[in-house]
């Protein structure tokens, strides 16, 4: 076969995995079903804003202020215009994360043909193999982030440390780190596994110089004028927030914890253990390991620098042994699929209880999410998408968590019960009664009580403009006495686990929450 032909044959492959890919993600969020609601929202409302003349703002989070800097939303806005104009915003946010993702196909096919004298077979294998490897779904199917777009550049930075190419790694390298200003962490191991490699100097003082560069720029000047407190506060302590440095050790060795590393691992048979490339994803690795709560589904992004740097490791341990055994890429292959034989193999995300409450679990003490759960896409929204239609794509709403997806490309979008959400400012208000267990933003959801609360509440400002099930679509019709005890009264409905908002700053805040 000719290399024309089999890189048509991985282009359909890819195309064929994408298209499957954005309608799951497109009926996810048409089924009301999102592992983080207020995220998913928030990047969407951030991404259709460049196009508003008001890059990075975002008003569904101004209480959680941002905490890092994705300037890549500047560069895939057009991409996402271009597929808003053809159909919904919902599918074309779908459809740049899946096309991002797929696009790694055709590294891999790269990186396998620079370890080994590979064939056409060995090719699609290892393109199969990317594209079904459960981790890879799950950041695919999971709810759009900047972040996830840096997969197949850092996929690209592994490639070019391989082939000793200085120039594209430092592509890849320039393309992760404008995904998320963190991503600069992985010259730190890229050095490391170069040196090891190459003894090449160049492949060291590069990747650290740019690093540096573009860590200290964007952590001391530019984030230092969007934060309420230092960045090293809100990212590392919030994050990895301690008892003592013997609770930090445990951590690696708590059970969802081991569920997610032995995810990266166990379907490639281990190869990534055998190759230093594996050691670019060691700030990921370190992230899911050190996370303060349990692989909740709202910390995939973590995973995002590990998923590339495994890959690549199997790839380049596959590439070392395939003379002494011929079997291996079939065998891996054949474990990716295995551990899609039943519904509960793998436990995709381990979520802990105690942000999500009573699990659901195979695991003991866990809830666990599969993005192909049938549940996932079989929920009752009879009449849910007929009521919110009857908002204006231009009126200010303020909605429960669960319902934000739904609304997110709009101006101004508040979530309902945040302490610094302006229930007066809006005319618009969608309340639902529905409690989840799904993502560790679910504590903001309304439940049944608190629902009650607060239409009892709203209904001196607002009447009943429609209502269907447990759905009420509320507008606004009065000026009520007194603004402050109104928006006390909503808040008081359902207490939140957040901050203090920080009065200096408006409802409109630039950057990602996270």
């Amino acid at each position: 076969m000719s290399r024309s032909r089999e890189l048509a044959l991985v282009t359909v492959l890819a195309l064929v995995w994408a298209a499957i890919i954005t309608w799951l993600g497109w009926l996810r969020v048409q089924t009301f079903q999102s592992p983080e609601f207020e995220d998913e929202a928030l990047y969407h409302q951030m991404l259709w804003a460049v196009g508003q003349g008001t890059p990075f703002e975002n008003t569904i989070h101004p209480l959680h202020r941002p905490s890092h800097w994705s300037p890549v939303t500047l560069l895939v806005w057009p991409l996402y215009a271009a597929f808003s104009q053809l159909g919904s915003p919902h599918v074309a946010v779908a459809l740049v994360q899946a096309l991002a993702l797929a696009s790694g196909a055709f590294v891999v096919r790269l990186l396998v043909r620079a370890v080994a004298n590979a064939t056409p077979a060995d090719v699609f294998r290892w393109v199969t193999v990317y594209l079904l490897f459960p981790p890879t779904l799950a950041l695919a199917l999971s709810p759009y982030r900047p972040l996830l777009l840096a997969v197949p550049a850092l996929l690209l930075v592994g490639y070019g440390v391989v082939s000793r190419r200085l120039g594209l790694t430092l592509l890849g390298f320039g393309a992760a780190v404008v995904c998320r200003e963190d991503l600069a962490l992985v010259a730190l191991p890229l050095a490391l596994v170069a040196w090891l490699r190459h003894r090449d100097l160049r492949f060291v003082l590069w990747p650290l110089g740019l690093a540096l560069a573009w860590y200290l720029v964007v952590t001391r000047a530019v984030l230092p004028a969007i934060l309420p407190a230092g960045y090293e506060a809100i990212v590392v302590q919030s994050n990895l927030a301690t008892d003592g440095v013997g609770a930090l050790l445990a951590r690696p060795f708590e059970r969802t914890h081991l569920v997610a590393l032995l995810l990266l691992v166990v379907p490639l048979l281990g190869l990534p253990v055998l190759a230093w490339e594996s050691l670019l994803g060691a700030t990921g690795v370190a992230a899911i390991a050190l996370y303060k709560g349990g692989f909740a589904m709202n910390v995939v992004h973590f995973a995002t620098p590990a998923v590339p740097a495994v890959l690549v490791g199997a790839i380049v341990a596959w590439g070392r042994h395939r003379k002494q055994r011929p079997w291996l890429g079939a065998a891996v292959l054949g474990a990716v699929l295995l551990t899609h034989a039943q519904p509960w193999l793998p436990p995709v995300f381990a979520t802990d209880e105690a942000h999500n409450g009573a699990p659901d679990a195979t695991l003991p003490g866990v809830g666990t999410w599969s993005p192909f759960a049938p549940a996932r896409f079989q929920p009752d929204v009879t009449g849910r998408w007929e009521l919110l239609a009857l908002i204006p794509p231009d009126a200010p709403v303020a909605a429960v968590g669960h319902l934000l997806p739904a609304l997110s490309p709009r101006a101004r979008l508040f979530e309902l019960g945040h302490a610094d959400t302006p229930v007066l400012d809006v005319t618009w208000v969608a309340l639902e009664a529905r409690h989840l267990y799904r993502g560790a933003g679910d504590y903001l959801a309304f439940d049944p009580p608190a629902a009650v609360c607060a239409l009892a509440a709203l209904r001196g400002a607002f009447h009943v403009e429609r209502a269907s099930g447990d759905l009420t679509l509320l507008r606004r019709a009065a000026e009520p006495a007194n603004v402050r005890v109104l928006e006390a009264q909503v808040r008081a409905c359902r207490p939140q686990r957040a901050t203090s908002p920080d009065a200096r700053r408006g409802v409109r805040s630039p950057g990602a929450s996270r």
